[in-house]
């Protein structure tokens, strides 16, 4: 490190592996003022990190597990109760990303459907813009249109859904998801839907199932939808 700092006249750091016994460490420093029993927030943070290790170890092509990690910690803040260790049990990687984009959109809760999977066809739903988003960033704007997806900039601003911290846009409106596994997790749900709530699927939205289903670089949404699918 003291030879790459004097070459490139610069501080140098050395990253270190956030190890199991940091994660629990992390999970208890943020859960402290969630529950007066310390110990039980222990208990709690060795269960969540335990199963998270277990998920990714089943998707380690898929995600990363502090990253993972971070984004439950504040996805159950306030939610360390008696019932914390069974919920745990039954996550799949469908689960932790809808949590922690649910928790993400939590400041716009009042605009946003109760249930993340419902309102599709309501295009003045939060939900509906981000599907619109995630098909707009893997595909094209002509490829949400013929979904019946469309966003209403005066209705929804890209700059107040980016304050969520999920995607980024530039002057031209040019919007990206910052992981594009949030993009990827929307579109199963958005196949995920289509598939649920309609009896004869109309050429385009087969066309495009049909894309997702079969195409090497979906690997990471046919996960996704795999998990869904494992709760109907």
């Amino acid at each position: 490190e003291q030879d790459l700092e004097k070459e490139l006249s610069t501080s140098a750091f050395s990253l270190k592996v956030l190890d199991e016994k940091d994660q629990v460490q992390f999970l208890c420093h943020t859960w402290k003022d969630s529950n007066n029993d310390t110990q039980f927030i222990d208990t709690c943070a060795e269960v969540l990190v335990e199963k998270v290790a277990q998920i990714t170890t089943e998707n380690a092509s898929l995600i990363g597990l502090p990253l993972i990690v971070q984004g439950l910690a504040d996805a159950y803040r306030d939610k360390i109760d008696d019932k914390f260790q069974d919920e745990i049990q039954t996550l799949n990687i469908a689960d932790v990303y809808k949590k922690i984009i649910e928790k993400n959109l939590e400041f716009l809760s009042k605009r946003f459907p109760q249930d993340f999977f419902e309102n599709l066809k309501k295009s003045s739903s939060l939900l509906h813009v981000l599907y619109y988003l995630a098909v707009v960033s893997l595909f094209d704007k002509e490829k949400a249109s013929v979904l019946g997806l469309s966003h209403d900039e005066e209705a929804w601003p890209l700059r107040e859904i980016a304050r969520c911290g999920l995607i980024s846009y530039d002057q031209n409106k040019n919007c990206q998801f910052n992981n594009k596994l949030y993009g990827e997790f929307l579109i199963a749900g958005l196949v995920f839907l289509t598939l649920k709530n309609v009896d004869v699927i109309a050429d385009e939205p087969l066309n495009f199932i049909t894309k997702i289903l079969v195409d090497k670089k979906f690997k990471a949404t046919r996960i996704f939808l795999e998990n869904m699918l494992d709760h109907v």
